[in-house]
């Protein structure tokens, strides 16, 4: 696996996914994109978790996709609306499947978060197979790999806050032996 992360040079402290204002209710697009690779598709019960700064937004069972009626299924991307409180500074996304169906195994491209109202949309790459009941979180601040090499570069935010701004590029591979490198 490989996770390719951006974010402002200020710093993941200020990220500003998430409103800090723990009183208003905010609802969320999660786009999850599954991978174009033979049997990619799950119909195991998907789930997701997202933590930010100020709290975590409990087990989510991703079931309504607004874009398909058959979710997870080989290259297509789902979109789910996921209403939650303000979570603070956005820190990490869990994300799960509960192994049942027919080879329940599923291969996750990505995940994207959109908040509307403060226009940001964080994207993580994942890129790996996800077995049943085998949890993976993912942050923005550790870059993680399951793949000896993947070289497919994220592509810069398209949004009026990334304009003028600089970004810095985090992606991290593991080679068999262990041995990691960061590219900055």
């Amino acid at each position: 696996m490989t996770l390719n992360i951006m974010f402002n040079i200020r710093g993941v402290n200020d990220v500003g996914f998430l409103s800090d204002s723990p009183q208003e209710s905010k609802d969320f697009k999660i786009h999850i994109k599954t991978g174009d690779v033979w049997w990619a598709g799950t119909d195991s019960n998907v789930y997701i978790t997202m933590c930010g700064r100020l709290e975590c937004l409990r087990s989510y069972h991703l079931k309504h996709s607004s874009t398909h009626s058959d979710p997870f299924e080989r290259s297509q991307v789902d979109v789910f609306i996921v209403p939650s409180l303000s979570l603070g500074n956005f820190k990490n996304v869990t994300i799960w499947h509960d192994g049942s169906g027919y080879f329940p195994t599923w291969f996750l491209k990505n995940i994207r978060i959109v908040e509307t109202f403060a226009g940001m949309e964080p994207t993580f790459t994942y890129s790996c197979w996800i077995k049943g009941n085998d949890p993976k979180t993912l942050y923005l601040q550790i870059p993680g790999s399951c793949h000896s090499l993947d070289e497919r570069e994220p592509k810069r935010p398209n949004d009026k806050f990334s304009m003028g701004t600089h970004f810095l590029y985090f992606h991290s591979t593991l080679n068999v032996e262990g041995q990691g490198h960061m590219v900055v």
